[in-house]
């Protein structure tokens, strides 16, 4: 699994507590920007290749928690 972050502190917390891959990352301005940007860096660190299936999860992009509203099924291309 790998989790995008914008807050460090969080991203040493989830690989404790998840056992996940963290990635810090910097702040996106919309869910579709952030989750082009999550689909690249699952490609580079576990190597995916074509036709492989992600799913992604998120929400509003305003730096607050609790937002997840979102379920996305990608196919890599």
């Amino acid at each position: 699994m790998l989790l995008i972050y914008i807050h460090i502190i969080k991203q040493e917390c989830r690989k404790v507590d998840w056992g996940v891959t963290p990635v810090l990352s910097e702040e996106f301005n919309s869910v579709d920007v952030m989750f082009y940007h999550a689909m690249q860096k699952a490609k580079q660190v576990f190597g995916l290749s074509k036709g492989d299936n992600v799913i992604l999860t998120g929400g509003q992009t305003n730096g607050k928690t609790g937002n997840t509203n979102t379920i996305r099924l990608e196919t890599i291309s």
